[in-house]
């Protein structure tokens, strides 16, 4: 009965396309409409994914909502900071 079983497991686990999946942080940034193009680009050094972008009405402030993975978020802050000089939080 275990050849008939450990055949069927090993079926199922490869018909069900195994895929790793990587832990990710949702980020809410919230920046100045002029310094947002260093937030595009300190997501895209850090692999970052864009969610959405809301403009708040009336204010020259926008909110970006981003997932950026768990790896690459050491130092994330600093280097945001960096990039849109110290607008960002």
């Amino acid at each position: 009965i275990m050849p008939p079983c450990k055949r069927v497991m090993f079926a199922a686990q490869m018909k069900s396309e195994p895929r790793l999946l990587e832990p990710m942080y949702l980020a809410d940034i919230t920046v100045p409409n002029q310094a947002s193009s260093g937030v595009y680009a300190t997501l895209n050094a850090r692999r970052g994914i864009v969610e959405s972008k809301e403009d708040q009405i009336g204010t020259p402030i926008c909110k970006i909502r981003a997932f950026v993975p768990v790896l690459e978020s050491f130092g994330f802050t600093s280097f945001l900071r960096q990039n849109t000089g110290g607008q960002a939080f």
